[in-house]
C-alpha cells in the first residue's frame, strides 16, 4: 500500500473513534430495581413499602372516564 492510503486509513479510523455516538446504559438504576422489586418481593425482601395515605390499587377498581 502506498504512504497515503496508509495514513487515509489512520484517519479514517481515528475520526471513526472520535465521533462514535455513546449510547449509555439502556435501563436506569431506578428502572432496574423496579423489575427486580416483584421477583424479590415473592422471595420474601421488599424493595419498596408503600406510602401511608396512599390507596393500593386492587384488581377490582374500575375507574371510567367515559
Amino acid at each position: 500500500m502506498k504512504h497515503k492510503t496508509l495514513a487515509q486509513k489512520r484517519t479514517r479510523k481515528a475520526l471513526a473513534r472520535k465521533h462514535k455516538q455513546y449510547t449509555g446504559p439502556k435501563y436506569s438504576k431506578l428502572d432496574m430495581m423496579a423489575q427486580w422489586a416483584p421477583l424479590l418481593q415473592r422471595a420474601g425482601i421488599i424493595m419498596f413499602e408503600p406510602m401511608e395515605g396512599v390507596r393500593e390499587q386492587t384488581s377490582n377498581d374500575n375507574t371510567s372516564f367515559v
